[in-house]
């Protein structure tokens, strides 16, 4: 089941908020840092939307754990 619900979009702007107010008070390296923080924020929060799935028999390493 999708994650992308009222609580994914409330994670996204959470995100974009801290991240907004961090990239107003620094330089532009340290702006750089934040930027790629971000990046990798989003990327958690659409993994965890998308896990992983095996290409040849469609199992998924966490469904494999909870059985």
């Amino acid at each position: 089941m999708s994650r992308y619900t009222k609580e994914h979009y409330e994670d996204v702007a959470k995100v974009l908020k801290e991240n907004r107010a961090w990239a107003i008070r620094m330089d532009s390296t340290y702006g750089r840092a934040v930027m790629a923080s971000t990046i990798g924020q989003f990327a958690d929060l659409f993994a965890a939307d998308n896990p992983e799935v095996c290409r040849y028999c469609g199992d998924s390493p966490t469904a494999a754990k909870v059985r």
